[in-house]
């Protein structure tokens, strides 16, 4: 599954910035709203039984900005913490690759030290002698997958 997506924790702090940035967009047509939309100057006479309906439009309308802002905040903060989840979770991963990939050096130098331990400890001609009767069994078990040639 994970060749099928990969996540770039980073855009996703850019996405939730940008949804952050939105509120201004959503003040400036709260602002408009106050200033146009519920400007009841004109509303004299018999239009003043207006005023409590254009109050009430008002309000609604305003109602309905904030429940959009709260989701809209809702939505940034929780991109926001799955950006930091995504991070975290990455930089554990790389950390134990890194743990792995020490683990291995160090076990194959200590491999390599070994060999060379064993090699300065054990005499030449012993060396040479396990090095004959390894290539005679070797030969020999050819030989018999051969059927005896």
């Amino acid at each position: 599954m994970s060749d099928e997506f990969e996540v770039a924790a980073d855009e996703l702090h850019n996405y939730a910035g940008s949804l952050d940035g939105l509120h201004g967009g959503i003040d400036a047509i709260r602002n408009y709203m106050y200033e146009q939309g519920c400007n009841k100057d004109g509303f004299t006479g018999l239009l003043m039984v207006l005023h409590p309906v254009i109050d009430l439009v008002g309000d609604l309308f305003n109602e309905t900005l904030n429940f959009g802002q709260d989701r809209l905040s809702g939505t940034a903060e929780g991109i926001q913490r799955n950006a930091e989840t995504y991070s975290e979770a990455e930089a554990r991963i790389e950390g134990l690759f890194s743990q792995i990939l020490d683990g291995l050096s160090a076990t194959r130098d200590a491999v390599a030290d070994g060999a060379a331990a064993v090699d300065a400890a054990v005499p030449q001609a012993v060396q040479d002698a396990g090095a004959q009767a390894w290539n005679s069994h070797v030969e020999s078990s050819a030989a018999s997958r051969n059927g005896g040639a």
